[in-house]
């Protein structure tokens, strides 16, 4: 729906300014909720499975990498995909499943709803990530730099594309292609996996920190996109 439609809407049912709404809105009682509690209370929204993954596959990397002495860098790059996966079905978890309208019109507004959910979600995999890279550089035969990138790129990769696929396709359809996408890149990951190792080895490595750079650009607008799509309905009373 472009601009000058929206507007035109707006204009032909725009609703009448209410009276005396702040009186009515103050005389409400509710009780005030702090940021660190209402944080609390999304975290227990978010599905066991997204940590139960990231717990998996740290386990997973550090058996691998400090017990059975295996270079793991090609295997925590596959699983990436995945964890970017359970990022923006969750994320995205009310749209898909029509529930928007309706969190919009809840207590705490849609977009303190889904920054919240972005923020715990950011941090866990911001963590997991953390803790991954020195486990994949134990016995690869890389720079931390490049093992780093390396496993960035098929987490913003899936982002990406994930988060544009649910703005623009609504329905449980939007969760099946985000799904397919991450097959792709995680099986694409292991067929290209040669060609993927010369251009670490060789002078191409600057190229893929061009591609990194243009990538996080690309997922903080998805992001800021998906924000502002939260259009907080008026009777919101937050």
């Amino acid at each position: 729906m472009n601009k000058k439609m929206k507007e035109a809407l707006k204009e032909a049912f725009e609703a009448p300014i209410p009276a005396h709404k702040q009186e009515f809105l103050r005389g409400i009682p509710r009780q005030r909720v702090s940021i660190f509690t209402f944080m609390l209370s999304q975290m227990g929204y978010i599905r066991k499975r997204v940590l139960v993954l990231s717990l998996c596959l740290f386990v997973l990397s550090l058996a691998g990498a400090c017990f059975l002495k295996l270079d793991m860098l090609w295997i925590i790059s596959a699983f990436m995909p995945f964890i970017a996966l359970s990022a923006v079905t969750e994320n995205s978890r009310s749209a898909v499943y029509g529930m928007d309208e309706l969190e919009m019109s809840s207590r705490f507004s849609m977009r303190s709803v889904v920054l919240a959910r972005m923020g715990i979600l950011g941090v866990l995999h911001l963590i997991l990530i953390c803790l991954l890279i020195p486990l994949a550089y134990i016995h690869s035969a890389f720079t931390v730099l490049q093992v780093g990138v390396y496993l960035l790129m098929p987490y913003l990769i899936t982002d990406v594309v994930g988060l544009w696929m649910i703005r623009n396709i609504r329905g449980k359809e939007a969760m099946y292609i985000c799904v397919g996408v991450a097959v792709c890149i995680s099986s694409l990951h292991s067929f290209f996996r040669i060609l993927l190792v010369n251009i670490l080895y060789r002078n191409y490595f600057e190229w893929l920190l061009v591609m990194l750079i243009v990538l996080m650009i690309l997922f903080i607008k998805e992001m800021r996109t998906m924000v502002q799509q939260t259009e907080e309905l008026k009777w919101n009373l937050l």
